[in-house]
């Protein structure tokens, strides 16, 4: 009878062995010879996988054998990003830190409602998968902020995807929906920006390349400050 290959182990096809001539045939009478009865290892197929938030892994499992267990690391791909469902999350994954050179994926589970501006001192790229982060504040601050703490080099970074919305203190000075500081180079596609306050605000020779993407803003929905001088373009929306 046939034996089954598995994913790791190869089987054989059903056949007929003849003791008198010690050959394999494709049936007990008029059958084909066969040279070679077996079959390949059928490899791993993995497939479905889902996100750990506690060891910060994606496992998926083998189509062919569910016992087989394939676990990648979370955050060094877009494919199997950080996922993101609390504020904490964003200091917890390392987006502050200004030491990292590589790139972390993050991805938004749900809406977020911030307590505080989010600080990004690394490259990072943030998929807001169609949700909200939110930030309604009385204190003086940005609600997202992009660009190395030490200034010392380019911060490559970019926001794509869903809705950022900023609701701050009217009398605040520093009162941003997006600030892109000390050489950031910032990409925003698919994105609705709301602000009562400015929209992008740009200095020390960042850079912001945005597609699909519409600011609203009570002042400025780009503010250009890289000469210390306010360089407004399209004063409410962008």
């Amino acid at each position: 009878p046939a034996v089954s290959a598995t994913c790791e182990t190869g089987g054989t096809v059903e056949y007929w062995h003849c003791k008198e001539c010690n050959k394999n045939y494709s049936a007990e009478k008029d059958g084909k010879e066969l040279e070679d009865i077996t079959t390949g290892a059928l490899g791993h197929d993995y497939k479905n996988y889902t996100y750990n938030a506690v060891d910060k892994t994606y496992t998926g499992t083998c189509t062919h054998d569910a016992s087989h267990l394939d676990t990648k690391p979370a955050g060094l791909t877009e494919e199997y990003p950080y996922m993101v469902s609390s504020e904490a999350d964003f200091a917890d994954l390392g987006i502050a830190d200004d030491q990292a050179t590589t790139t972390i994926y993050l991805k938004l589970a749900d809406n977020i409602a911030l307590t505080k501006g989010v600080v990004a001192d690394r490259p990072f790229v943030l998929d807001l998968n169609g949700k909200t982060l939110l930030l309604e504040t009385t204190t003086e601050q940005s609600m997202f902020t992009v660009g190395s703490k030490n200034k010392t080099r380019v911060i490559e970074a970019e926001i794509k995807n869903g809705t950022m919305k900023f609701v701050g203190k009217w009398s605040a000075d520093r009162r941003n929906l997006i600030t892109c500081d000390y050489q950031s180079r910032l990409t925003i596609d698919g994105v609705t920006g709301q602000s009562n306050k400015y929209g992008i605000t740009l200095w020390a020779d960042a850079q912001v390349n945005a597609t699909n993407t519409k600011i609203y803003s009570y002042n400025e929905a780009i503010s250009n400050n890289n000469l210390g001088q306010e360089d407004a373009i399209n004063k409410n929306s962008m």
